[in-house]
């Protein structure tokens, strides 16, 4: 539960102010013009109320003074708040000291109990927190959803859900259906037919669904981080010039070894997203200390190692657009950055949409 709350105050806009080693007790914080917010979350159930030691009002004002002294230039006043978890209330108010703002959340019914000598607001915590312990599944994972979601990828995904379920209609029974053969690319017909069209249209085609459920996911996982910090247009740019080089590479390699062999799907240009986004977060190393790089990497990893030893599968075009993803991210990302110099900019841990949640 202490897990669930920090993440909702976390995605309302607060910070991590820092946690004990196992966990049970966790400081988030918001800066305003009144001044530090800082709530601490105790968890305070089954043996860990028995353990803990009275907590008392200088407890709480360490917490904020530590956070202070990291923001001079933002602290005018500090106003902290006790949160304790507890699935026994009236043990839990026992261990409080004296002055110690504190509300009480009942674990077991799910229940936020604020007294009345105790504050009934604290900014908008008070909300957050009750429509955390009222939130549905499906509510919460609505919730998840949305972080992961951004215009521009989720416009591309959609073109490949519509044109699979068009694949499908036309298909009337051939395996490889109307709209593969005449917007897949294929390695005996792309130049005798000048077929040239089909490097981009190859692209959002798929020979299955799990073909497809598998790169849709890889995709909105992977596209809303780089959307927001490439930008719409040069994320655009990346996902076709990945897709297209990772095809066109791939096509070679077909026609060298003289195989008349279909390519289509997204897997190169989501290869490239990938490459692109562990390579951006790379040289942003030192800024984004939050981000969940080995995630990332494993993603990268089961792309590029999907089907490699199934011969159906283009494992080239996994493996190429993954490079083409890491070059093109230095061209459209790292070099401009280099033109800026020291020049601010906006991205933050939050704003590459929530990865550490």
């Amino acid at each position: 539960m202490l897990i669930k709350i920090e993440n909702a105050l976390i995605e309302a806009g607060y910070l991590r102010g820092g946690s004990n080693e196992d966990h049970t007790e966790s400081v988030l914080f918001k800066l305003t013009k009144l001044g530090l917010f800082y709530i601490c979350l105790l968890d305070d159930t089954g043996s860990n109320c028995a353990k803990r030691e009275v907590y008392t009002r200088d407890h709480l004002k360490e917490l904020g003074d530590r956070i202070a002294e990291k923001y001079p230039q933002y602290v005018r006043d500090t106003f902290g708040l006790l949160v304790v978890l507890t699935g026994d209330s009236s043990a839990s108010r026992m261990k409080l000291g004296e002055e110690v703002p504190f509300w009480i959340v009942d674990v077991q019914k799910k229940n936020l109990m604020i007294y009345d000598d105790q504050p009934g607001t604290f900014l908008d915590a008070r909300t957050i927190i009750e429509s955390r312990l009222t939130a549905s599944p499906w509510k919460n994972l609505f919730k998840q959803l949305k972080i992961l979601l951004s215009p521009v990828n989720v416009g591309l995904i959609l073109s490949c859900i519509v044109i699979f379920i068009f694949q499908k209609i036309l298909a009337n029974g051939d395996g490889m259906g109307t709209l593969e053969r005449y917007g897949a690319m294929h390695s005996r017909t792309f130049f005798e037919n000048r077929e040239y069209w089909t490097a981009v249209t190859h692209i959002f085609l798929h020979g299955s669904f799990q073909h497809l459920f598998f790169n849709m996911v890889t995709q909105l996982y992977v596209g809303k981080p780089l959307e927001v910090l490439l930008g719409k247009v040069r994320f655009v740019l990346l996902y076709l010039l990945s897709g297209i080089g990772a095809g066109m590479i791939s096509l070679a390699l077909y026609i060298h070894e003289g195989e008349n062999v279909y390519s289509l799907g997204a897997s190169g240009a989501i290869s490239g997203m990938c490459g692109a986004l562990l390579c951006i977060l790379f040289l942003n190393r030192k800024r984004l200390q939050k981000v969940p790089y080995f995630r990332y990497l494993i993603f990268l990893a089961i792309v590029m190692a999907n089907g490699i030893d199934d011969p159906k599968v283009n494992w080239m075009a996994h493996s190429s657009g993954a490079v083409l993803g890491i070059v093109l991210a230095l061209l459209l990302y790292g070099i401009p950055k280099l033109r800026k110099g020291s020049e601010d900019t906006n991205e933050t841990d939050d704003s590459i949409g929530g990865m550490d949640a």
